[in-house]
């Protein structure tokens, strides 16, 4: 004889929870669901006021709607030459993702030397709510303060991102 079970939801005293229609495991708020990297190894030459594309990017889908997904980039960073300064910020397809979290500031990260060149690294960081399962296209985006040339992943560096997507 064969026994079959039937339920619409099993859930664990943790809190995550299997979605038996869509046979899903839905993990509780905070857990990390799915992580994604990519890199870029060659230099990038900024000398714009306006923000770029700097091929530092990354296609990301969240299986959950509801999920947060954080994204961290990190990037090496030459100013060549005294009183220039350099600005990086996240994009989500066309969105600027510091000018819905910070309303419009100068980006997530700066390098700005005075006195002399400066090399560096940074990072570049934010938690977004994309509410969304289709694929979305995560890029570090930058520009010269006063049209001045910077350079991104100088001294060959690569630079990484990461896309961590959040349940909530």
């Amino acid at each position: 004889m064969t026994s079959r079970l039937l339920v619409d939801k099993i859930e664990s005293k943790s809190g995550s929870q299997i979605d038996m229609s869509t046979h899903t495991l839905k993990m509780p708020a905070g857990h990390i669901i799915q992580v994604a990297q990519g890199t870029q190894g060659g230099v990038a030459n900024f000398s714009s006021s306006s923000y770029a594309a700097s091929s530092l990017d990354l296609d990301f889908t969240p299986k959950f709607a509801t999920s947060k997904v954080f994204i961290q980039c990190n990037f090496s960073v030459d100013t060549q030459a005294s009183g220039r300064q350099f600005y990086a910020t996240i994009y989500r397809d066309s969105t600027r993702l510091d000018s819905l979290t910070l309303g419009g500031s100068y980006g997530f990260a700066t390098s700005y030397e005075g006195g002399d060149r400066q090399i560096n690294t940074l990072s570049a960081m934010v938690l977004d709510s994309p509410n969304t399962t289709n694929t979305i296209h995560y890029e570090l985006y930058c520009r010269s303060a006063n049209s001045s040339q910077v350079q991104m992943s100088s001294q060959t560096v690569t630079a990484i991102i990461i896309c961590m997507e959040v349940a909530q």
